[in-house]
């Protein structure tokens, strides 16, 4: 149940983030305070941040189905961090 609620939940931020993006950087680009780019920093990260762990989710779900063709490096190496080799 927590991990359909985590990647609900990443999914979610993934989105918000995505229809903020576009409005971060042009606010960077007009004011081009340290604030509106430390604003337009954030939203990037949060959707790279987001977007690698619903890669992630996705790639681990394939691979329990043997649906992997050619195996990531990254996200190996992250599960294996992690433990949830079954």
């Amino acid at each position: 149940m927590w991990r359909h609620l985590w990647f609900y939940l990443t999914f979610l931020i993934a989105v918000l983030a995505l229809s903020r993006l576009i409005g971060a950087v042009e606010e960077a680009l007009a004011r081009g305070t340290v604030q509106a780019w430390a604003r337009a920093a954030i939203v990037v990260a949060a959707l790279f941040v987001s977007f690698l762990y619903l890669g992630f989710t996705l790639y681990e779900v394939d691979r329990r189905a043997g649906r992997v063709r050619r195996p990531l490096r990254l996200y190996e190496w992250w599960i294996r961090a992690r433990g949830t080799q079954r």
